[in-house]
């Protein structure tokens, strides 16, 4: 059990989390690669600030309210999580995954390279910033010009 811990500037990558609980714990300026998040016991509480989080799992997590900030999340996997109210600001989501995931009132400002399917997910009152809303586009059949 992990509880009102901070990491900063460590290299947690791979770390086998199976069976621990987080409550209120930040990492910070930390390599966090290869994580199967979805593996850790149910209590859950961590947020991220300018983090390295690539090729990590969530799937199925209970993610309401986490932070993400500044943070590069490459091929991580969002699939059925509750983020509402999730705050990805800043956060670089290049082919992360969200399908069938809770995304009301989640804060996109300035995340870069999401792909976000809108008839996948819950999206209601979710914030995007441009140019990069212009994406959530991409699975409609049309054309937007400048």
């Amino acid at each position: 059990t992990f509880e009102n811990c901070t990491f900063e500037s460590c290299d947690l990558s791979n770390m086998n989390i199976e069976g621990s609980s987080f409550s209120k714990v930040v990492f910070s300026h930390s390599k966090v690669i290869g994580i199967q998040w979805q593996k850790s016991g149910i209590s859950f509480g961590v947020s991220y600030q300018s983090c390295v989080l690539n090729y990590g799992s969530f799937f199925k997590k209970n993610l309401k309210h986490i932070k993400m900030l500044d943070c590069q999340a490459k091929e991580v996997d969002f699939a059925e999580c509750n983020l509402y109210r999730a705050d990805f600001t800043g956060t670089d989501l290049e082919k992360a995954r969200f399908l069938q995931s809770d995304l009301r009132e989640a804060d996109f400002s300035g995340a870069q390279n999401y792909s976000i399917d809108l008839q996948q997910n819950k999206v209601k009152k979710a914030v995007f910033s441009l140019p990069e809303a212009l994406s959530l586009f991409q699975n409609f059949d049309i054309k937007i010009k400048p």
